[in-house]
Order: structure tokens, then C-alpha cells, then sequence
């Protein structure tokens, strides 16, 4: 009758939208280098979003990861799933060593092996060697040196920090002054008689009188030759 009220009604019974998006942006070769986070927006033209799927922030290297998250509006709909998938994460730069010399270690000069660097990269690959960088020494060949490898990067953009090795180089007189102390020593342990001692250092001091004359280096290989067969034939006697 005459005291009716009318009541409105509001129906709301279609889904919202959905967009996933994934920050920051990938590089040119489609790596990220840091965390990437994943972000859910929608839009619903009725009853409004009431909530989406949090953001999720990925912090874990990994090769195609997706996530997925849906936006709900105050009707309770629920929209379709929003996927962001392929995303590539290395954080670790790559893995550079110097090879070919050693940390610490002595070489006699004619016998140094050659160094270089050798770069290594398990998730993005390697986009640019290391170089190696040699530095130190005199003009002869001899000193201390600095074998330096730089410059590593991986697709991801991750960048190796520097490795260095260092290492001396002496001519062969030094080496063989060095083996002349080894003989004295063996002399006052009663290891080698004094007959045996004098006999492998006259071959070795002749030596290196020869090279550093430097002259006849073939007469100087022949006694080394001469003193390290020597060395082998006592070798097993004690």
C-alpha cells in the first residue's frame, strides 16, 4: 500500500581483470642481475578490487621461473590467473682463474710456462673472456711478474672482479746456486761424502761460469746433463 519502500539491488557477477608485470625489466639477453619483483594489478568496472595476490619478490638465481596470481573484486568474483614465466636470474658473476703459473712459484728462465686465464659461467654463459695482463719482470726476461686476468662479464651482466697471480722468474745460475746450497747442506748431514759432494758441484759451478759468460751454452748442457745422470745413479743408494 501506501507505506511500501523499494529497495535497490546491486549485482555483480562478472570477473575483473588481471595483469601480472615482473620488475626490473630483463637485459638485452633476457637476464636479470638482481631481485625481480612480481606485481598483480586489476580492474573490475562493477564492485571494485577488493584484493590481488601479493607481490612476490625473487631473490633466488634460476632459468625460466614463473609466477601466477589472480585479483578477487567485492562481489567475491575471481579473475583468470595472470602468469609472468621465463624469468632468468644469475646474480654470480663468472668464475675466472689464471692458468698455466702458479701463485708463489719460481721458474728459471727458458722453462716458464705460459700463462692465461680461462672463464667459466654456469647459468648465463660467458659474454666476454677475461684477458690476461702481464706485468713485471726486466728486459731479460727475469724478475718478478704479475700475471692479471680482468674484464669477465656473463649475460646476466654480472662482472668478474680481477685475479691475480704472482711468480718470479731467475736465470739458470740462480737456480743452479740454489742446488750448490742443497749439495752443502746434504755434505753436513753426512748424506752425500765429501768426494761425491765435490764432484756434483765442480759440474754444476762450471756451469754456471759457462752461462754466465754466456758462452758455450752447449758445453754448459752437457755438464748439467752430466750432473743430473750422476744424480740418478745414486739415486736408491741411500
Amino acid at each position: 500500500g501506501a507505506n511500501s519502500e523499494s529497495v535497490t539491488i546491486k549485482r555483480d557477477a562478472t570477473d575483473p581483470t588481471v595483469t601480472a608485470t615482473a620488475s626490473p625489466l630483463p637485459n638485452f639477453f633476457g637476464w636479470n642481475n638482481t631481485n625481480v619483483t612480481v606485481s598483480f594489478t586489476g580492474t573490475d568496472a562493477m564492485s571494485g578490487i577488493a584484493y590481488c595476490t601479493p607481490d612476490e619478490v625473487l631473490s633466488l638465481e634460476g632459468e625460466g621461473i614463473s609466477v601466477s596470481g589472480t585479483c578477487t573484486d567485492y562481489a567475491g568474483n575471481v579473475s583468470e590467473l595472470a602468469t609472468v614465466s621465463g624469468i632468468d636470474i644469475d646474480k654470480t658473476p663468472p668464475t675466472v682463474t689464471v692458468t698455466g703459473v702458479a701463485d708463489g712459484a719460481v721458474y728459471i728462465l727458458g722453462d716458464v710456462p705460459v700463462a692465461g686465464c680461462e672463464t667459466v659461467d654456469g647459468l648465463s654463459g660467458v659474454l666476454d673472456e677475461a684477458t690476461l695482463t702481464l706485468t713485471g719482470g726486466t728486459i731479460d726476461g727475469t724478475g718478478s711478474f704479475t700475471a692479471t686476468c680482468s674484464g669477465a662479464v656473463d649475460f646476466a651482466g654480472n662482472t668478474s672482479p680481477d685475479v691475480a697471480v704472482g711468480y718470479k722468474v731467475i736465470p739458470p745460475q740462480m737456480a743452479i746456486g740454489s742446488i750448490i746450497d742443497d749439495i752443502e747442506e746434504l755434505r753436513k748431514l753426512d748424506i752425500l761424502n765429501d768426494g761425491l759432494a765435490v764432484s756434483l758441484t765442480t759440474k754444476l759451478e762450471l756451469a754456471r761460469k759457462i752461462l754466465d759468460i754466456g758462452r758455450k751454452t752447449r758445453t754448459a748442457v752437457n755438464l748439467l746433463q752430466a750432473f743430473i745422470n750422476e744424480v740418478q745413479s745414486l739415486v736408491g743408494e741411500g
